[in-house]
């Protein structure tokens, strides 16, 4: 007798999950009008069958067995993929996802049965209930999709897995891993055959990457170096190793002949090995914006990037990033959630739009934004910080200081926060700023940061300093200045303008 694998719903309550421990499936799901029929992998509505390609099959079932949940990334491509397949997970995802959608009859926007979790992945919502297959039902469609099969060159393969039950996910990818279909004609072009031991880098960076914060960015780094000296024509590491790069640059500060060289190298490696990789274009814009600002080159780049492939996610990202430097918000934050809608899956991507919506003046839809994926995603840094700047933009203190606690608690000690926050909320924050600002003062390794802790302590003259300091460093976040809110109050001063002209802002 198999045991179950169970799981604790968010009532709190134990459910069996509909997969058990031998990954065996029930023959029948029903929701809606619609069936999905394990047993001949066949989805009918209202009795008749829909058609509906293997990998699109495997998502819906997927997502179905595991209603209720959400379903990440790592999921769908355990589930989808054949170990040592290397393809744009996020696009075969996304694509499949779509397809359902199609298939469904459903609106992305007012979903019935798939609801987009940003930063995290997708979750069935629907009522789902499982059942066994009349007498007879789906014999026609099962003998016409073998034939299907046969006419393809494609043959079922169907993989038992073994697995130790540690929770419903692996139960689900397993059972879903059952059905996997490979061609045994090849490889298709879209694909790259991977030498040992470079699949389990390359989703080590991914899932790296897409995690964010210094410690992500380096640790994918690392894992793109790593599948990259075991295999280094791989195109999509070298972009991959380009923005991880750049990102410790951007967004932490490291400095720029620590990231940049390497950056630099890997843009243009992955543009020699494929000139026709649209991500290759994105980051070669993503550079030519941060680090050179020049702002017409890295429009064209990434411009051509999305001609290439209007549904890359990152080149949807970095328009937007060059739409807010000029200062078209509209179009910045229509960019930012088409990123968000072509990639749900990255907390980085997430962020961003926040940020999006901080530097249009939006600040109630960047703290709106931001709480739903810090919920979902919590811990992630530049989503903490917009949302505090968010506050902070709008006056509202109290809400301000409730964000910075963990920060404030963590740099204080237990004492020392509970002194600060006997202030009250407004002089704390003022405080806590003060304190990061001397602090960042004294080390003198990051002037942008610097720079933005003197302006939130009032300090506009420290402040003008370390922008200077910034300048110099070439800090890659200063193509920001002219729409970051916490540089609000310093902006009628005549060096504010003479700043911003020579960074090559209007």
């Amino acid at each position: 007798m198999s045991e179950q694998v169970t799981s604790r719903e968010p009532d709190g309550n134990l459910h069996e999950s509909e997969a058990d421990s031998a990954g065996n499936l029930p023959p029948l799901y029903r929701f809606g009008p619609f069936e999905l029929d394990t047993r001949i992998r066949a989805l009918r509505r209202d009795g008749a069958t829909l058609p509906l390609q293997p990998q699109p099959y495997r998502a819906l079932l997927l997502l179905v067995a595991g209603h209720g949940r959400t379903i990440t990334r790592g999921d769908f491509v355990s589930a989808l993929w054949a170990p040592g397949t290397h393809v744009d997970f996020e696009r075969g995802i996304i694509s499949a996802i779509r397809r359902l959608r199609e298939v469904l009859d459903e609106d992305a926007d007012a979903p019935r049965f798939i609801r987009t979790v940003p930063g995290h992945g997708y979750r069935f919502v629907a009522d789902v209930h499982t059942g066994a297959v009349a007498n007879g039902a789906g014999r026609a469609t099962a003998d016409h999709e073998s034939r299907d099969a046969r006419q393809s060159g494609l043959a079922v393969r169907h993989w038992r897995i073994g697995f130790v039950a540690t929770g419903l996910a692996g139960a689900l990818i397993a059972a879903v891993g059952l059905l996997r279909m490979e061609a045994e004609s090849g490889t298709s072009p879209a694909e790259v055959v991977l030498r040992p031991g470079v699949a389990e880098h390359l989703v080590a960076a991914r899932f790296h990457a897409y995690r964010g914060g210094l410690d992500g960015y380096r640790a994918a780094a690392k894992a793109y170096e790593a599948a990259l000296d075991k295999q280094p024509d791989l195109a999509s590491a070298w972009v991959g190793l380009a923005e991880s790069q750049a990102a410790l640059g951007i967004w932490f500060e490291l400095p720029n002949d620590e990231v940049l060289p390497r950056a630099r190298q890997a843009a243009r490696r992955a543009l020699a090995l494929d000139p026709g990789l649209a991500e290759a274009h994105a980051v070669a814009g993503l550079l030519a914006l941060y680090y050179d600002w020049d702002w017409p080159r890295a429009a064209e780049s990434i411009e051509y990037a999305l001609d290439l492939d209007p549904t890359s996610a990152s080149a949807s990202s970095w328009r937007a990033a060059v739409h807010t430097v000029r200062g078209d918000h509209d179009e910045a934050i229509t960019a930012a959630l088409d990123a968000l809608l072509l990639n749900p899956l990255s907390e980085s991507v997430a962020a961003g739009a926040g940020w999006t919506y901080l530097y249009a003046g939006r600040y109630q839809d960047a703290i709106r934004h931001c709480r739903q994926t810090y919920e979902i995603a919590p811990g992630h840094p530049r989503t903490k910080t917009c949302l505090i700047h968010g506050y902070e933009a709008l006056g509202q203190a109290t809400e301000e200081f409730e964000q910075l606690g963990d920060y404030a608690l963590a740099t204080l000690g237990a004492e020392r926060f509970a002194t600060l926050a006997a202030n009250g909320p407004e002089a704390a924050n003022r405080e806590y700023w003060d304190i990061l600002f001397q602090m960042y003062a004294a080390d003198g390794s990051r002037p942008w940061r610097t720079a933005v802790f003197g302006a939130l302590a009032n300090r506009p003259e420290e402040a003008f300093l370390w922008l200077e300091s910034a300048y110099e460093a070439r800090a890659p976040q200063l193509v920001y200045l002219q729409v970051d809110p916490r540089f609000e109050y310093l902006r009628p001063d005549p060096r504010f303008a003479r700043l911003a002209a020579r960074i090559g802002l209007s």
